[in-house]
């Protein structure tokens, strides 16, 4: 019997050598069929760049695989394609000291489809010398005295820079560059930089390694200057700079702290700094108008917007808030700042109040002097032409019938009672009405006259609720600060301590108390409510100084 199993195992393993076979003569065939594509040369002329391939390449594959760069900027040219060698023209052609570096990227095609299997990359340089380019900074000394002093600063004076502080004592004729090598001129005019700018022209010595940087006017005085030189700036050989530099230098430099002084202004805001518009404040101690203005006057310049974070107000009475300050920055002279108080709400609520203006130590001029010590002025709002409209109260009386009737009107009392007496005031509407006084009482600027009655008539109302009574303000009677003011004043007092209330003895005494009568006509009724006393803030003196706030004063009629 013949053994299948056996014969079928042999027959598998004859396939299976078959079929290997057949791949292996595939692969064979494919690799003799498809050679890959390679760069056997690369060669940079004069005018052209030179690359030969061992197959002839595509056109159109090798305009989008070859790359060339000059100094790291893509080239512009022309591809033309001979047999297996491809010429790459650039535009401007090939020139002298420049690194050159041409790419081929893997994937690029010859005529029949073969590809380059990896990236050729070939460098090139024309430069006929690879060297360091430095440069030294130099302010020439004057004869018989130290011109400047160089300190090295821990951070430079540009970002990315390195370089050194120059303290220039004496005049600065010229500035000086000394190259290590012969600079390219145009390189340097264009990575030269000077801040702030000034008109300058340059003179090149010493086969252009010298340059003299000489100002076409004198430099302005405690003026901190940067000069600045790019990495760009190269040899005629195209070396560069390794790095931006920079220097820094003050010309003549005060080493002075600056001064300050203290000056007052009574003008507009657009006038402030004008000369003449100000005068020195001589003491420790200056009352201050709404509209008046502090002058801080610097003996040097200095940056004002840090200037300021240093000046503030200190209230000098408890429970008084100081307001905050309005600014202006003189910014064409830089040296000084103006301040004023920003009244908020009513400027009467400030009336008498006391400030320290501070100045603290530490302001800093251009030539980085500070201040050492702290400075203060007093302030106080306490102008006399200013001073604010002060309502004391008012007392409603009866001049006529003798009947002792009095109703005490007064901002610290609301709902004092008032009781009108049936005998002298029947509660019956046929009754004709009585007739009282309204007296006013009023504290005011000893500067001012009187007060504005038009500004009263307009601005005052007497009105009763619920229909308790009838109150009708007639006519002004007139205004009063003899003796006659005084004694209804302490008639007022009187009547207001009755009620728990009180006048300081200090008001009870001023020199400008002013009373305003008017003529009211009284009709009771039977009922009770309210008597309301209203005075609108536009109440004026005359000058001008008003209430500054509404006034509401309300009696209980019983």
């Amino acid at each position: 019997m013949c053994n299948f199993s056996g014969f079928k195992i042999i027959k598998k393993l004859t396939s299976l050598m078959l079929f290997g076979a057949l791949l292996w003569a595939l692969v064979s065939c494919g690799t003799i069929m498809l050679p890959p594509l390679e760069v056997t040369s690369c060669k940079v002329g004069t005018a052209t760049i030179v690359v030969e391939f061992t197959l002839p390449p595509d056109l159109a594959s090798l305009e989008d695989g070859l790359s060339v760069t000059e100094d790291g900027s893509k080239m512009e040219g022309k591809i033309t394609i001979s047999g297996n060698k491809a010429e790459f023209t650039p535009v401007y052609g090939i020139k002298d000291n420049y690194d050159y570096v041409v790419r081929i990227e893997a994937g690029t095609e010859d005529v029949q489809g073969h590809s380059l299997m990896d990236t050729f990359v070939y460098e090139y340089s024309t430069r006929s010398e690879k060297a360091s380019f430095t440069v030294d900074f130099l302010v020439p000394e004057s004869l018989g005295q130290e011109g400047f002093t160089e300190n090295p600063l821990e951070t430079a004076p540009g970002e990315n820079m390195i370089g050194g502080e120059i303290h220039v004592l004496d005049e600065v004729s010229t500035i000086q560059l000394e190259f290590s090598a012969a600079v390219d001129k145009k390189s340097l005019e264009a990575g030269l930089t000077i801040t702030p700018a000034f008109e300058y022209f340059l003179e090149y010595e010493k086969n252009d390694c010298l340059v003299r940087i000489v100002p076409k006017k004198q430099l302005e005085i405690n003026q901190r200057y940067v000069v600045q030189l790019k990495n760009s700036v190269m040899d005629t050989k195209r070396n560069p700079l390794e790095k931006d530099l920079g220097w820094s230098f003050f010309y003549k430099l005060d080493e002075i702290p600056p001064e300050i002084v203290f000056k007052h202004a009574a003008t507009s805001e657009d006038a402030v700094f004008e000369e003449n518009s100000s005068t020195e404040i001589t003491g420790e101690k200056l009352e201050l108008g709404l509209e008046e203005w502090i002058i801080l006057d610097f003996s040097e310049k200095l940056d004002l917007d840090a200037a300021v974070s240093l000046v503030f107000l200190e209230s000098l009475d408890i429970g008084v808030i100081s307001p905050s300050l309005e600014i202006i920055k003189d910014y064409k002279n830089g040296n000084r700042l103006a301040f004023r108080p920003q009244w908020s709400g009513n400027s009467g609520d400030f009336w008498g109040s006391n400030w320290l203006l501070v100045v603290k130590a530490g302001l800093e001029d251009e030539a980085g002097n500070k201040t050492t010590e702290e400075k203060g002025l007093f302030l106080s709002y306490t102008l006399e032409s200013q001073r604010p409209l002060e309502f004391l109260g008012a007392l409603l009386v009866d001049t006529e019938k003798q009947s002792g009737f009095k109703a005490c009107f007064s901002p610290q009392l609301p709902f004092v009672s008032m009781e009108l007496d049936p005998q002298f005031y029947p509660n019956r509407s046929e009754e004709l009405p009585s007739k009282v006084e309204l007296h006013l009482f009023f504290n005011l600027s000893e500067k001012a006259d009187a007060l504005n009655d038009f500004s009263l008539m307009e601005n005052l109302s007497l009105s009763a609720s619920n229909d308790c009574c009838e109150l009708t303000v007639k006519k002004l009677l007139g205004q009063d600060s003899s003796q006659e003011c005084k004694n209804q004043f302490q008639e007022f007092m009187a009547e207001l301590e009755l009620n728990g209330g009180n006048v300081s003895s200090e008001i009870a005494a001023s020199t400008s108390l002013v009373m305003v009568s008017f003529q009211v006509e009284l009709l009771n009724r039977d009922s009770r409510g309210l008597v309301t006393l209203e005075l609108e803030e536009a109440i004026a003196d005359s000058l001008g100084n008003m209430l500054g706030k509404k006034i509401l004063c309300q009696v209980n009629k019983i």
